[in-house]
């Protein structure tokens, strides 16, 4: 009786002691705007990801790529705007419910072709823009970026936004975001930040739902002619929404007044049948809930689009990507997730899907993992403490078994994703203590025995 009461002490002593260690972390990785949790932790999470049912891809969902085709048509990128422009028409006269661009168009060309795509824009009023952010870029800004920044004001979230945590903490410096030409961000739906950041060991898993930054307007190289607008938040605190968001919300036929971030969730206030809530991270994070390695999507080549070889019916009601795939070429910009490399245009495909589909994989974090623990160590004290050596080593392993294939069935058919690495290292260490109260309790009783 007493190995077992010391045993269970022990298995609960030590799951609420690793619970608040792993809380703690969480917490002071929140206050530093560190990430969290580490790479080890993400890694055995891809490993527990990697034996479910992956979500089936959006049919709605389309990418019309620059691919090794296209190039070999149009010629080397980055391509003249007029070219994109010919993509653009046919998508829009197909009935495409939004057109989005995931390839970088903050510096002028010539002024036709510019011209060209930006009344396209403006002619359709459903294409949405991605952008980059540089905090290492040459801090020079011509009239026309500081036009371009007074425009990018208007998809800036001013109210509706509570922050928390790292992403509270770790504002981006509002000169240093790239908006798209000024013609181009004055004609979009929307602009959004490309997904481009990656976890600690350098694979995207998280799309970063919004950013915070204050408005405060660079110093441009020259006097700024009167076409640049006044600016409407200067030295106010706002947030910026990325790519994937600011297309969800314009499928949904929404616009940023209809957007809500508070506490663990960024949501859609509207007439939606289904609420759009969105579980983040203390970063603003959402783990993108991939469909699959690369190529899972539909990808139609943009020559062939741009042509007519595609019929323009064939994008109705469709959330059509313009990005690039070509191989050998830096705008493809290649990175790496857990299904493998693929290009940045099918991480953002995956990241829109995930919300249209309210396909949200939800994180244990904070007290939730700590609660995991405690049942852990209060189920693993009762039912390891009365066992014998090798029985206590056979009850180890099967629970920590039983507790993968729980984890498992919570995230394929309830997408929560359980700790894993705390988890088997309570049970593990339950394990042992019991292991070894059992031998020298019974070693005790054979002595007294003799």
């Amino acid at each position: 009786m007493a190995r077992r009461a010391v045993v269970f002490v022990l298995a609960v002593l030590l799951s609420v002691t690793v619970g608040f260690f792993i809380r703690r972390s969480e917490l002071e990785a929140a206050q530093a705007g560190r990430l969290w949790p580490g790479r080890n932790e993400l890694r055995a999470q891809d490993m527990l990801l990697g034996f479910r049912p992956v979500p089936s891809p959006r049919p709605d969902v389309v990418i019309v790529a620059a691919d090794d085709a296209s190039v070999k048509k149009y010629g080397k990128l980055p391509w003249s705007r007029t070219v994109w422009a010919q993509g653009l028409r046919q998508v829009q006269a197909g009935g495409a419910k939004v057109a989005v661009f995931d390839i970088a168009l903050e510096r002028r060309t010539t002024d036709a072709a510019d011209e060209a795509l930006w009344k396209r824009m403006a002619n359709g009023r459903r294409t949405v823009l991605g952008m980059g952010y540089d905090a290492a870029q040459a801090q020079k800004w011509t009239p026309d970026d500081v036009r371009s920044l007074r425009f990018l004001e208007k998809f800036a979230l001013a109210d509706r936004v509570t922050l928390r945590g790292s992403a509270a903490v770790t504002p981006f410096t509002w000169a240093f975001f790239e908006p798209p030409v000024s013609d181009f961000t004055e004609s979009a739906r929307g602009v959004g930040v490309f997904l481009r950041e990656t976890d600690q060991d350098g694979i995207i898993r998280h799309a970063r739902m919004l950013y915070l930054s204050k408005v405060q307007t660079p110093k441009a190289t020259a006097p700024l002619p009167r076409s640049v607008p006044p600016a409407r938040l200067e030295n106010a605190t706002v947030a910026l929404p990325n790519l994937a968001l600011t297309a969800a919300l314009q499928t949904f036929q929404m616009d940023k007044t209809s957007l809500r971030a508070e506490g663990d969730t960024v949501r859609f206030d509207g007439e939606l049948g289904q609420p759009v809530v969105i579980p983040v991270d203390s970063a603003s994070r959402m783990v993108i809930n991939y469909a699959g390695p690369a190529g899972s999507f539909q990808r139609l080549s943009f020559a062939d689009v741009a042509t007519g070889r595609i019929p323009a019916a064939s994008f109705r009601g469709k959330v059509v990507l313009f990005g690039v795939t070509a191989s050998g070429v830096k705008e493809t910009d290649k990175r790496l997730t857990p299904q493998g490399e693929m290009p940045r245009v099918e991480i953002t495909a995956n990241a829109i899907a995930s919300i249209l589909s309210r396909s949200y994989i939800a994180r244990a974090r904070g007290n939730d993992v700590l609660a995991t623990l405690v049942v852990l160590g209060v189920i693993g004290g009762l039912l390891i403490a009365a066992s014998r050596p090798l029985s206590a080593f056979l009850l180890g392993v099967g629970l920590s078994v039983l507790y993968l294939i729980v984890a498992w069935c919570l995230l394929t058919f309830m997408e929560r994703l359980l700790p894993v690495l705390p988890a088997l290292l309570v049970l593990g260490a339950i394990t042992v203590i019991a292991v070894a109260c059992a031998s020298i309790f019974g070693a005790n009783q054979r002595r007294a025995g003799y």
